[in-house]
């Protein structure tokens, strides 16, 4: 007990002297100073180019330059950094005013040299005016990892949109620790252009160093000047590296060139056996705990087992990486004593421990990030970040974490993440060996609901699930963080996310046989039936499932997708039924793919009235290539679309409120109006070509009507009735002139022959001889581009009135009037009297189409919903206020788009956002009762999409909360507009989670 509060009381200590030291210049700043650039640095003029695209960030980068001197044991290692930038708006400056320089304390020195802003071609020297505070970083401490590295704070005065800011500094020394090794990897492309690149080494050892390029053909000059190698690299403008989101972490598409004293990987090896050989040890201490384990196993895998329990249970997880410490590992009987360390430090603990049992063991470096990708790198040094372990025991092989933490004590049971490679050290192998942990995350879930036969009673659920491998891991370790109780809580709310009215029958409980960890829960659901019309309904998710069926949020990649791998879900949910009347069909599916099995079956037993249904994923691969996401979107479709399982029965006294039965819904209700359009259609399109056989037999004359018939006419056919217009012309013209031309075709492109047409009309009127303004090649000239303007008309006044509440579909018909009335003038003046054409197939055709028109319009004025996502200014200031009474939303919050599912009113349905809010209210026919959910983005853990397949489909955007809640908001695809639904409201979601992140730190 005694030693356990030593323990709390020097880790308080550490944490303490790291962080709580005081932050005074002199002393958090030392190796700091300010002056000019070493003598061996090569000057390199910036020589602006012509302006370019791509900016990031609101900043232009214009200059990256790094001069590295390799050195000597009389000359310490040297890195000159030199960096430009022009800021272009806001954003940029706010990033570009505060600059962060890091050292490490233990062994560097940081010198600045320039800090100059450059303001309509005059330079002005800012470091004297500089707010300068440098402090201990330790961004690894989350991770219990210190490192000794100073951040250095500069505050830039008076920084100005469209200045440019350049900066230099040197950091002097090198971790003793890398000895001779010198490797450097520098990088020649990135996600954003850089307009030049200035890259110099100077290497003073007896020979060249080894040169590779990886993702890159860029070429490297050398030159030898006695015993001195330099090497340069010269850019401009450089490749724009496209990455996506949700990419494994390996995946990095970034050119680089590596310049490095090691040839092999013989050479890495040959650096780190001496510091592991040296920490590997016995001790009294070290024996004590091998005979213990002896005692307790007598094979050799059960030692195993429990010298990994042991090192990962007694010995907690601290990394005092300071100098050579980042690299050295500490004494393994040093380690035990402290009952502190880090990766290597519990690694040489147990390789101590495990040769100490007689059993082979090995320190195998990985990398976590550049993981599978590691072997297609030159060999170096510095690309390892992790060390574990690596066993051989009776012609098998393991690969252990002693950082990792309840992993049970049966070692064939033990979850090791794949990393790809690594290099095993002491083994001689000369290599990268290739990892192949074993599979053994496997998640098995089994849910029995049991139905009575009375809908009214609650429906009893129990679940368990059996987790082995990661997934026992991880529930245990969310068990530390967390208690029972509040564990039992978040699977309770988990549950009433699918089924309403859930609460738990009993206490949530767990046990842990072997590598078996079993959890058991059991609900009563309250409201379990979902009432529709004259049916009770409820489908089955299987959510966890569906959790690993994910698609990706880009689907346009250049990136591979990262997958969850391995893994083995099976989820089995049975429903037990107390009455006889049900019948369903047996079915079987299977999704094979190279990306993961998936297989579905459903099978009913009506002797036993059980239906079960049994679902199992299983992963065959950590990623998806680029090239091959649409195969793996579609076969994760084919697959979700099996996932869900609905049920249904009658309830006992079907009613149907007189309401209800007198107002069809609003799909019936459009589709019958669709219908009765198109029957009047018809009719009328019949009538026109009787009409227009008759009309053949009669003298041809250009088309002449009252200006009032032709708007009324325009009106009530959506203003296509102009093409039939033109159509009746330029048939005419073909009469007189005996020509071939087409009418149809003319009529269809009259935007092109709409000159010509005008220029036709007026020369005949001309050679009638009479005189008109209208008639004047000038004025046809300006129609034609009048018409041309007009008929694009819809979508300019979207973008000039920015999407305000107006009938743009009236206003689209009426445009065109104005150049097509002088044509109509033109010929009614030849023709004297114009008689009046209007035919019963007119008003027939009126009758439908003016109350369309009307509620297009109304629609596009948004007086009733719009059918589309709308930008949330359209939204009237009563209906706002509605929203506010209801507690959907204050009024005074900038709501910036909304989509309503309902036919007339937006107080019945609403799904929108703020920058700050989410929401989706709507009103249940069933029982008139609001309903509303409503979330703050900063409390908004993920944001799920599925977008809509079929036109009247809409796209479902679930919202899962901090608090694991979940609520859907219902939107429109049309005119593509649910992708900037969501697109805009995913960025302000990370704007909101990124502003909560900054006030946490």
């Amino acid at each position: 007990m005694r030693s356990h509060y030593l323990s709390i009381l020097a880790s308080g200590l550490i944490s303490l002297f790291l962080f709580y030291s005081p932050p005074t210049f002199a002393e958090a700043a030392r190796g700091f100073s300010q002056g000019p650039a070493p003598e061996w640095v090569k000057p390199h003029r910036y020589t602006p180019g012509s302006e370019r695209e791509g900016a990031h960030g609101g900043i232009d980068y214009l200059l990256v330059e790094s001069q590295r001197r390799a050195g000597t044991p009389d000359k310490p290692r040297q890195t000159f950094r030199r960096f430009r930038e022009r800021i272009l708006n806001q954003a940029g400056l706010d990033k570009a005013s505060e600059l962060y320089l890091y050292h490490n304390q233990e062994y560097q020195q940081l010198a600045l040299h320039q800090v100059d802003v450059i303001r309509d071609g005059q330079v002005i020297n800012k470091l004297d005016s500089l707010v300068i505070n440098s402090f201990r970083s330790e961004d690894r401490a989350s991770s219990l990892i210190y490192d000794g590295v100073i951040r250095t704070h500069l505050i830039i005065d008076d920084l100005r949109i469209g200045d440019e800011l350049e900066y230099s500094y040197t950091t002097t020394g090198s971790n003793p620790v890398y000895q001779q090794l010198y490797s450097v990897g520098l990088q020649v492309s990135w996600g954003v252009p850089v307009e030049q690149v200035y890259y110099r080494v100077v290497w003073d050892g007896p020979a060249p160093l080894n040169v590779r390029s990886l993702r890159t053909e860029v070429g490297v000059t050398s030159a030898q000047t006695g015993d001195r190698f330099e090497y340069e690299i010269r850019l401009r403008n450089t490749d724009v590296i496209k990455d996506n989101s949700e990419k494994p972490s390996w995946a990095d598409a970034s050119g680089y060139v590596f310049l490095s004293t090691v040839s092999a990987w013989q050479d890495v090896e040959h650096w780190a056996a001496p510091m592991y050989q040296q920490a590997i040890g016995s001790s009294d201490g070290i024996a004590a705990v091998v005979a213990d384990i002896r005692r307790q196993a007598p094979t050799s895998t059960g030692q195993i087992a429990l010298a990994l329990a042991y090192v990962q249970d007694n010995i907690r997880y601290l990394g005092l990486e300071m100098g050579t410490n980042s690299h050295q590992p500490t004494p393994a009987s040093e380690t035990l004593e402290l009952r502190y360390g880090d990766c290597k430090d519990k690694t040489v603990l147990l390789i101590s421990l495990l040769r100490g049992l007689g059993i082979s063991a090995y320190p195998a470096l990985v990398s976590t990030e550049t993981g599978k990708d590691l072997h297609n790198y030159p060999p170096s040094h510095n690309l390892f970040d992790h060390v574990i372990t690596y066993v051989e025991n009776a012609g098998k092989s393991y690969w252990l974490d002693p950082t990792r933490r309840n992993q049970g004590q049966i070692i064939e049971g033990v979850y090791q993440p794949d990393y790809g490679h690594a290099l095993v050290v002491g083994m001689q192998r000369n290599a990268l060996t290739p990892m192949q942990p074993q599979h053994n995350s496997y998640l098995t879930i089994r849910d029995d609901f049991y139905l009575n036969a009375d809908a009214a009673q609650p429906v009893t659920f129990t679940t368990s699930s059996d987790m082995q491998g990661w997934f026992a891991e991880n529930f245990l370790s969310r068990l530390e963080r967390s208690s029972m109780q509040e564990l039992g809580e978040s699977y309770q709310n988990y549950y009433q996310g699918y089924y309403n009215g859930t609460s738990a029958s009993s206490p949530f409980s767990y046990e842990r046989a072997g590598q078996h960890l079993i959890t058991r829960e059991q609900y009563s659901i309250a409201d379990f039936w979902e009432e529709d019309g004259d049916r009770l309904e409820q489908t089955f998710y299987p959510g966890t499932i569906r959790n690993y069926l994910v698609l990706p949020e880009e689907r346009e990649r250049t990136s591979p997708f990262a997958l969850i791998h391995p893994v083995t879900v099976s989820q089995t949910m049975t429903i037990h039924f107390e009455g006889d009347d049900w019948s369903f069909d047996n079915h079987a599916f299977a999704e094979q793919n190279a990306f993961f099995h998936y297989q579905r079956d459903v099978v009913y037993n009506k002797g036993e009235r059980r239906l079960t249904l049994t679902q199992q994923y299983t992963s065959l691969t950590d990623h998806v290539p680029a090239a091959d996401t649409a195969d793996y979107i579609a076969a994760v479709e084919r697959a979700r679309a099996e996932t869900n399982y609905g049920i249904f029965r009658y309830k006992e006294t079907a009613t149907t409120s007189s309401e209800e039965g007198f107002w069809p819904d609003a799909y019936t209700l459009t589709m019958t109006l669709l219908g009765i359009c198109a029957a009047v259609l018809c009719i009328v399109l019949i009538s026109w070509f009787v009409a227009m056989r008759r009309e053949e037999n009669t003298p041809q004359q250009y088309y002449p009507l009252p200006l009032w018939q032709f708007v009324f006419l325009m009106l009530i056919t959506l203003g296509t009735y102009s093409l039939f217009w033109a159509y009746r012309n330029w048939k005419y013209i073909k009469t007189l002139d005996n020509s071939d031309i087409m009418p149809a075709f003319r009529s269809l492109f009259a935007v092109i022959w709409f000159f010509p047409l005008y220029n036709r009309v007026a020369k005949d009127y001309s050679a009638m001889g009479r005189n008109s303004l209208l008639a004047s090649p000038l004025i046809a000239a300006a129609a034609a581009l009048t018409y041309l303007l007009a008929m694009f008309s819809e979508q300019l006044l979207q973008e000039l009135l920015n999407n305000r509440a107006l009938p743009y579909t009236l206003l689209y018909i009426l445009l065109p009037i104005l150049p097509l009335a002088a044509v109509l003038l033109l010929i009614n003046h030849q023709n004297g009297q114009v008689p009046s054409r209007l035919r019963w197939r007119h008003w027939l055709l009126a009758t439908v189409m003016l109350p369309l028109l009307a509620l297009i319009c109304t629609q596009e004025m948004y007086l009733i919903p719009a059918g589309g996502v709308v930008e949330g200014h359209v939204i009237s200031q009563s209906d706002r206020r509605f929203m506010d009474r209801r507690g959907v939303l204050p009024a005074d919050d900038n709501l910036l788009y909304f989509y309503s599912d309902a036919f007339f009113d937006i107080r019945s349905d609403g799904n929108g956002f703020t920058g700050e809010r989410v929401f989706s209210y709507w009103q249940d026919d069933s029982d008139d009762n609001f309903y509303f959910h409503s979330a703050k983005l900063a409390d908004v853990k993920d944001i799920r999409v599925k977008y809509s397949e079929r036109w009247d489909e809409n796209t479902l955007v679930t919202i899962v909360t901090e608090s694991d809640k979940e609520f859907v908001l219902y939107v429109s695809n049309d005119n593509k507009r649910d992708k900037l639904f969501v697109n805009s409201l995913k960025a302000q979601w990370k704007n909101q989670r990124q502003a909560l992140s900054a006030q946490t730190l």
